[in-house]
């Protein structure tokens, strides 16, 4: 049913990305999927009004695909085919570019629990679930409890 997964990670929260990654690794491996991971990097010129040159936007995204590539090594190792994204802009939007320019068939991601500026503006799971052309799946990393 599901060829390939889009799954969306946060590579400056890894703890808690974790147990997403683990969700759409499983997902994979049940559908002999190929797994597409995306960290998007938010465009940090328009966050702070500061223009940074083409050379520190090209060693942040660098220096975060090799964070990422680490990353799921250590969580998927070989476990299925993977295509590693890393890309700026904002994340709701990349995401959604990504599963229409793929052959996504399901975008894995994860949600926290809202608080009331997410009432007002809206979440990026939020946005990505209400215009992907795909299924999705949220999953909640602040509801997981280590045992």
């Amino acid at each position: 049913m599901f060829n390939d997964i889009l799954v969306a990670i946060d590579i400056n929260h890894a703890d808690q990305q974790r147990i997403v990654l683990n969700t759409a690794k499983e997902l994979a491996v049940a559908h002999k999927a190929r797994l597409h991971v995306v960290s998007i990097v938010p465009d940090i010129s328009s966050l702070v009004g500061v223009n940074f040159s083409e050379k520190d936007r090209t060693r942040t995204l660098k220096k975060v695909d090799r964070l990422l590539h680490e990353y799921v090594a250590d969580i998927v190792g070989g476990a299925c085919p993977i295509q590693h994204i890393v890309d700026t802009g904002k994340v709701y939007e990349e995401i959604l570019l990504l599963a229409k320019k793929l052959p996504i068939n399901l975008i894995v991601m994860g949600a926290h629990k809202p608080s009331i500026s997410d009432y007002l503006l809206g979440t990026n799971a939020a946005r990505v679930t209400r215009y992907a052309n795909c299924s999705v799946f949220i999953v909640r990393p602040d509801e997981v409890v280590d045992e």
